[in-house]
């Protein structure tokens, strides 16, 4: 009996101590400290679940926290697993925007937090955002939630419809040396624009060929686009090509958003020559000859004196100190304010002759590339009593272009007669020597 009691007073003393240590006064009931909590809230204007958004739009949560068996101690947030920038987000309450965010006071046993988030560079599609609170004791809990950006569009480049501007393919002549376009810019509910580009031809314009007039900041091209141009902007731009060559030339206007994404538009500008007014012949005299000769009027090949206001060249006249027979001087000037050009051909394209010009813009070329005439006008006994000014030799083939009142003449000096009066003294008496002229304008 003994035995038995002794057994029976070991089993009771096992058992009591597996129940004493089986059970704890804190915790979950197996030994682990509970953790904080964290929620979604709901509410009017906030975001609680997976949403759809447009692309970029800010979005607001409610977050309910909880201590667990520790004080809370901080917030994180996170979009696709890489901390969300403090300046994107605006916490109700006049609370300074950190991440994480240090819960303190009152806070560290619950709270509740309102957050506006504005992302600063969201992505289109799903953007993954989570919410983690950790406590003293590093225990923590976490929830999530998805922003669908949707893409409303990229950006756009339109050129308007508007009297006095190029908005769709066009054809000029050559003699215009700019175009204007009214550009009109839209994000289309996306990112903001912020970059306009200006091509030719595939290449960048340079700034200097570009004009954004009725704007008051220098043109630059790129262009940057300042935040009050970012949803949305109109532009009046004037173009002057880098060439106004025959020819077609393409300019394509870009606009980038922040995001990467562009628009464009692109219109096609063909420069024609301008046609020629008129071909004709004249004849320009020695002016040391009758009243009425010495000058030539190119816009009828009609010649005059060589004071007469319609005249555009003139004949330089004799020499009185050189025998008669060779005292023609047989060089040329401008008149009446026009200015006279050596042709140069050689910088002009290869075949470049008066029988090839058939349009205005090949004048204005020979005259642009045009030398200056350096023939001798110092001080002579001459008929012509004005000195030093810019005359030029003549020979037979000469081409000559001549500028005067917005318009640009071509002559060609077909022939040079030194006209002899009597051939028995060779004296040129009444000094009928004359050049035989084509004109082209």
């Amino acid at each position: 009996m003994r035995n038995i009691s002794h057994l029976l007073l070991a089993l009771a003393g096992v058992y009591l101590f597996l129940f004493n240590t089986g059970c704890g006064e804190d915790g979950t009931g197996d030994g682990t400290a509970l953790p904080p909590e964290i929620e979604l809230q709901s509410g009017a204007g906030i975001v609680d679940g997976n949403t759809d958004l447009p692309f970029g739009d800010p979005f607001t949560v409610r977050l309910g926290l909880d201590d667990g068996d520790a004080l809370l101690r901080s917030l994180a947030i996170t979009r696709d697993g890489v901390n969300v920038p403090s300046g994107d987000l605006a916490f109700d309450g006049g609370i300074t925007s950190n991440n994480p965010l240090l819960i303190t006071g009152g806070n560290t046993s619950g709270v509740v937090y309102t957050i506006t988030i504005t992302p600063s560079n969201p992505s289109v599609g799903a953007n993954t955002y989570l919410f983690t609170v950790t406590d003293e004791n590093n225990q923590f809990a976490s929830v999530g939630l998805t922003i669908n950006y949707t893409n409303a569009g990229d950006p756009t480049a339109v050129l308007e419809d508007d009297p006095g501007f190029v908005f769709a393919d066009q054809t000029l002549t050559t003699l215009n040396s700019t175009f204007d376009v009214k550009l009109t810019l839209d994000d289309n509910g996306t990112n903001d624009i912020d970059t306009l580009r200006i091509f030719e031809d595939g290449l960048l314009l340079d700034a200097a060929n570009i004009d954004f007039f009725n704007e008051t900041f220098d043109a630059t091209n790129p262009l940057p686009l300042v935040e009050s141009e970012g949803m949305g902007v109109t532009f009046e731009i004037r173009i002057t090509p880098t060439s106004t060559s025959a020819g077609t030339r393409t300019y394509t206007f870009e606009v980038e958003d922040d995001r990467g994404a562009t628009g464009s538009v692109s219109i096609n500008i063909t420069f024609e020559g301008t046609s020629l007014d008129s071909t004709l012949m004249g004849i320009l005299f020695n002016q040391a000859g009758d009243d009425g000769f010495g000058g030539l009027d190119l816009d009828n090949g009609v010649g005059m004196g060589s004071e007469d206001p319609d005249a555009e060249i003139q004949d330089e006249g004799i020499d009185t100190d050189i025998v008669v027979a060779n005292n023609w001087r047989r060089q040329i000037s401008a008149a009446n304010n026009a200015i006279l050009r050596e042709v140069n051909t050689a910088a002009l394209p290869d075949g470049f002759s008066f029988a090839t010009v058939t349009t205005q813009e090949q004048i204005v070329g020979a005259y642009d590339s045009g030398d200056t005439p350096d023939g001798d006008d110092t001080f002579c006994n001459c008929t012509d009593e004005v000195f030093n000014e810019e005359v030029s030799d003549v020979s037979v083939g000469d081409l000559f272009a001549v500028f005067r009142n917005d318009r640009y003449y071509l002559i060609e000096i077909v022939e040079v007669n030194n006209v002899v009066d009597d051939p028995m003294t060779s004296e040129n008496e009444n000094n009928f020597d004359n050049y035989v002229i084509n004109i082209k304008y």
